[in-house]
């Protein structure tokens, strides 16, 4: 079973009711050991997301993540990853 969330009330609280968690909210850290989990933050970080549905499990894929280092390649910082940055 796959889960697909549109508002946090949605968000299962237990890891073991899905097999993988696609959400358009934050969706936090705390299954994403367990389970794959997609949510609007990936999609801000890695671009379009496809989940890959096999025999063997589920592969998550991104567009920027096979598109390498380049300069039109987004590769979005957080808050606090650019305060990192800018003190250096």
């Amino acid at each position: 079973m796959r889960a697909a969330v549109t508002d946090d009330r949605g968000l299962p609280s237990s890891c073991d009711v899905a097999d993988a968690i696609v959400s358009q909210v934050p969706a936090g850290f705390s299954c994403r050991r367990a389970i794959p989990v997609v949510d609007r933050i990936d999609n801000w970080r890695r671009g379009a997301v496809a989940l890959w549905l096999d025999p063997g499990g589920i592969t998550v894929s991104g567009a920027n993540d096979s598109r390498g280092d380049r300069p039109w390649v987004p590769h979005p910082l957080s808050k606090k990853e650019r305060a990192s940055t800018e003190s250096n």
